[in-house]
């Protein structure tokens, strides 16, 4: 895995998505009084959820170091692992509320997935918020799409991003493919690391199964594009001029956001 080159970019882009990655909050039952932040990072996320809501107990969940004694520092609970904090502390998977932001599309793009969905069997959290990207509604991109898309790709000065991409997952041949590009073309400072990880690692039907295999009901799932990434694509993919650009960004969807339950009452 390639690391983060620049620790500052990074974690100011990530508190900029903070407002829709708090969206379960409004989901959470009575009872619960544990959420764990997997991939805690700086503990910014947790900080900016504690503002609003003191009343729930926060644990972080973070493997890399800085960020980690950072965490620790501040005096907010963290630890590297799940079986870390099996390990070392109490609570009630009943009350629990794990959340995963951003966090699937990496372990499914690192190979790590069997050994997470093993950890979260043993954790058993009762309730699992789930935000992360997700191709769908990929269908109004055609021949016509791709030649502009290519177009505008020489047009705007990403055509060495976008050789690094082909080199990669090959060209944007079809709509699952160009979204990706579009997803992460505008990271700069930590472009290897980005350009080699995949962001659409997972089908939603296999995620559905791996719920199910796991006692897991969905209680609200939403496909959406952020608001942000639609207006950055108009302007830099110059949709004034390239209509089936246009199209093909005012149809497709980015992400989703899942909110599960454990059907066991034991959980």
């Amino acid at each position: 895995m390639t690391g983060i080159s620049d620790k500052t970019i990074y974690l100011s882009r990530m508190r900029k998505t903070f407002s829709d990655k708090s969206w379960f909050m409004q989901a959470i039952p009575l009872g619960v009084d544990t959420i764990i932040d997997f991939g805690s990072a700086d503990n910014s996320f947790i900080d900016f959820l504690r503002n609003d809501h003191p009343e729930y107990r926060y644990v972080g969940i973070e493997n890399n170091e800085d960020f980690l004694k950072a965490s620790i520092r501040k005096g907010q609970e963290c630890y590297r692992s799940i079986a870390e904090f099996k390990e070392n502390a109490e609570y009630n998977p009943s009350k629990t509320l794990l959340v995963l932001n951003s966090v699937l599309h990496e372990v499914y793009s690192y190979g790590c997935e069997d050994s997470f969905w093993h950890s979260l069997r043993v954790l058993k959290p009762k309730y699992i918020a789930i935000r992360d990207m997700n191709a769908m509604d990929c269908e109004k991109f055609s021949s016509a799409t791709f030649r502009e898309f290519e177009g505008v790709v020489e047009s705007q000065h990403l055509g060495q991003k976008y050789k690094d991409f082909i080199e990669k997952w090959g060209r944007a041949i079809d709509g699952y493919t160009a979204l990706h590009f579009m997803l992460k073309y505008f990271y700069d400072e930590n472009w290897s690391r980005e350009v080699a990880e995949n962001y659409l690692s997972f089908t939603y039907r296999g995620l559905y199964r791996k719920f199910r295999e796991l006692g897991y009901d969905v209680s609200i799932q939403r496909f959406y594009s952020l608001p942000y990434l639609k207006r950055k694509w108009s302007a830099d993919f110059l949709v004034d001029e390239n209509g089936k650009i246009k199209e093909f960004i005012d149809h497709a969807k980015t992400h989703m956001k899942i909110f599960l339950v454990h059907g066991d009452e034991e959980a």
